[in-house]
């Protein structure tokens, strides 16, 4: 029923998070909205010169939102009362264009990935985090994912992370797998069962010049679709037997609609 997304409303310098209620799809109705001070109509930036506060889009868990923004890295944000959500948390790192905060059920833990945004060999390098919000009021980063081995910004494309597959009711869900597109390093597969020691399980690249893989979704049987965003490709995945026996190992089911770190 509640939509969460980023949006540029009139008068504002960039993307704001925004939360419309989609009962009626044929009329949503804008409900809550949060930005940075310094967005808005009339007010000063505070942050450096040369850096981006904007929106990207929010995971949500319980009462809690976990909002990507951009070069402020994570803010987290009370939404028990959608109309006035409450700014409770964040956490600034070494990386910017922080684009998914994907939390794990029960663990207390984000998923946070910065998005590369520039092409080629000398574009600042962005990395994927483990990030305990155990408190929320103090988040603070566990670990950085390894990077993939090669030189995949050699074809003068992007080279970074991207988007995560989401854990939405309905797909595949897990608390220590984590599924990411890499642009040009592919399709990467990493556990965190561990969360001071990420690594690497299992990666795909598709056999073209210049791949730009973009998007992903994992369903609940173990197939992978993921998107190619220069290439214009739709590729469909089946994981190979030792990961697929390490999906099933690792898969957890919750109710559709509930959050699992309550139940």
């Amino acid at each position: 029923r509640l939509a969460h997304l980023s949006a540029t409303p009139s008068g504002f310098t960039d993307r704001i998070w925004v939360l419309l209620d989609v009962a009626d799809p044929a009329a949503p109705v804008e409900v809550g909205r949060w930005w940075w001070p310094g967005q808005g109509p009339g007010e000063t930036p505070d942050w450096p010169v040369g850096a981006r506060y904007a929106a990207h889009h929010a995971m949500v868990d319980g009462t809690v939102a976990y909002l990507g923004y951009g070069d402020a890295n994570l803010v987290v944000l009370d939404v028990t009362d959608p109309a006035r959500p409450r700014r409770i948390g964040g956490l600034r790192w070494d990386g910017g264009e922080t684009h998914t905060c994907l939390p794990l059920p029960g663990r207390g833990l984000l998923v946070c990935t910065d998005e590369q945004v520039r092409a080629g060999t000398d574009a600042p390098e962005r990395r994927i985090r483990v990030v305990d919000v155990a408190d929320l009021t103090a988040p603070c980063v566990r670990a950085t994912f390894p990077a993939p081995a090669g030189d995949h910004a050699a074809d003068g494309l992007r080279f970074g992370p991207h988007n995560l597959h989401e854990n939405r009711p309905g797909t595949y869900r897990s608390d220590s797998l984590v599924f990411a597109t890499y642009f040009s390093g592919g399709l990467r597969v990493y556990d965190v069962s561990d969360p001071r020691a990420p690594t690497e399980v299992a990666h795909w690249l598709p056999d073209v010049p210049g791949p730009q893989l973009n998007d992903l979704v994992v369903e609940e049987s173990g197939q992978i679709w993921v998107t190619d965003r220069t290439g214009g490709g739709l590729y469909a995945l089946a994981p190979e037997p030792q990961l697929a026996a390490l999906m099933r190992q690792r898969q957890t089911r919750a109710p559709a609609g509930h959050n699992a770190r309550h139940e």
